[in-house]
């Protein structure tokens, strides 16, 4: 069969904050569970993935969150072979309760 040249997303599931999984892929989705955090607080969470290097360019979003508070990305940085993506909760009072998707793509 053909290549399509279509990129599928290798899933990783139940991660939390504060912790690390691995993804040698280069995209793919990790699904945070316990993630209640207060407002305004930020957790960072480390994927560890040979894909990516110092010059890597890096594309993360948060997806299927339908609970209180407001989780957005607020900064990745990248090392030689991971990542680390901080998740901030925008909400002034309300902490984040539900799980959510972290969506990342690697190029370059």
């Amino acid at each position: 069969m053909p290549d399509s040249g279509v990129m599928k997303m290798t899933p990783v599931h139940n991660a939390t904050p504060g912790t690390s999984a691995t993804i040698n892929a280069p995209c793919g989705s990790v699904i945070m569970t316990h993630a209640s955090q207060a407002g305004l607080a930020s957790r960072d969470f480390t994927l560890t993935n040979s894909y990516i290097t110092t010059s890597s360019i890096v594309h993360v979003q948060l997806a299927n969150y339908g609970g209180l508070g407001t989780p957005i990305v607020q900064q990745v940085t990248r090392s030689a072979g991971s990542m680390t993506i901080t998740v901030y909760n925008a909400h002034a009072s309300a902490a984040l309760s539900a799980n959510f998707s972290i969506l990342f793509t690697i190029t370059g």
